[in-house]
């Protein structure tokens, strides 16, 4: 197994998770990738779900600051997360692949 830290960070720093339309891609997505985790490093709550849903500022599972979501192998599909106030924050991404 491999671990990938922020891939769609650049240089793998944080995923700045901004007020995009739809959502900021966090995960894109891998048939083989068998678990990842999302976390809310930052001080301002997100809102994240694959990209069979559009995120909004009220759509999606809401992440306060320190949240984790925990994936298995629905983790394969693409996740993308947006800020719900004012202020942006980031996200930090751990995928495992084989």
């Amino acid at each position: 197994k491999t671990v990938t830290i922020n891939d769609k960070g650049t240089g793998n720093a944080s995923v700045t998770v901004d007020a995009t339309a739809g959502g900021v891609t966090v995960l894109d997505a891998k048939t083989l990738r068998c678990g990842a985790t999302i976390y809310n490093s930052g001080t301002a709550a997100m809102r994240c779900a694959p990209t069979t849903v559009t995120v909004t500022s009220t759509v999606g599972h809401l992440m306060p600051a320190g949240a984790t979501i925990m994936l298995g192998a629905e983790a394969q599909q693409a996740w993308k997360c947006i800020r719900t106030t004012g202020s942006s924050t980031t996200a930090e991404v751990a995928e495992a692949t084989p």
